[in-house]
């Protein structure tokens, strides 16, 4: 269940990923079936990144960014596959196919 600082630390995220990929336009949505948010990245490339309510709920905002630093979020998504979203669980990340990441619902 999604805690009262998720809008902030949704709000973190897109922070995180419009400062490591300037230019780009970042979307935001939640994932009712799953919970948690999607978050998509995009100019010529597009990148993909699914945020657990485990990572929402264990991290408060003022350290999200850090955390994805330190997870190197932006080197992974850099490296995905085109057909591939990251995963952002408590303290680690997850390469996931788009089809996985469907399925899972």
């Amino acid at each position: 269940m999604a805690n009262q600082q998720q809008p902030l630390n949704v709000e973190a995220v897109r922070a995180y990923l419009e400062a490591e990929f300037p230019g780009f336009i970042v979307e935001a949505w939640p994932d009712q079936s799953r919970g948690g948010y999607n978050f998509r990245a995009g100019s010529g490339d597009t990148y993909r990144v699914y945020v657990t309510d485990t990572f929402f709920d264990e991290t408060p905002t003022e350290d999200v960014g850090g955390k994805l630093r330190a997870m190197k979020l932006a080197k992974a998504l850099r490296k995905a596959k085109a057909e591939t979203a990251i995963m952002v669980m408590e303290n680690k990340l997850r390469p996931v196919s788009i089809r996985e990441l469907r399925a899972m619902r």
